[in-house]
């Protein structure tokens, strides 16, 4: 299920798939799922190198509200402290989490895609995800392997 995760992520982050889209699809699955896709988030936000710029748009996109847990541990900057705290929230806040760390992601795989990917480049999630072809081609390559 990882790849899969995976590739609803990253056509999130390309626009191919709304937010609304993939929280109906997140709030679906079952409990252990949605830890797993929490955790997958958390370690590709690692692996994109978001930072705290990146943070705060997500904050401000999301809109979380004054008062919020989450929004004090996102206030306290980006962090392995902030990851190992966001990933241990109470299943309750789950959507918040998963909301906040698909922006992070976005944001921080946007910049990188306009800066060190800008001129092409060979990673599987930057080839067009919005094109059913290439996703099953990836599913079955990446299956095989």
């Amino acid at each position: 299920m990882k790849l899969e995760i995976l590739i609803r992520i990253n056509q999130f982050s390309q626009g191919a798939l709304s937010l609304i889209e993939l929280n109906e699809w997140f709030v679906s699955l079952g409990l252990s799922d949605r830890k797993d896709v929490v955790n997958i988030l958390a370690e590709v936000s690692i692996q994109s190198r978001a930072t705290d710029d990146d943070l705060i748009s997500a904050v401000q996109e999301l809109r979380l509200k004054q008062g919020s847990g989450i929004l004090s541990l996102a206030q306290k900057g980006i962090g392995m402290s902030f990851y190992r705290s966001i990933i241990n929230v109470s299943d309750r806040g789950w959507e918040d989490v998963f909301k906040l760390l698909l922006l992070l992601f976005s944001n921080a795989d946007k910049r990188r895609r306009e800066t060190l990917c800008n001129r092409g480049c060979s990673h599987w999630w930057h080839s067009d995800l919005s094109d059913s072809e290439v996703v099953e081609k990836l599913l079955t390559r990446l299956h095989t392997h």
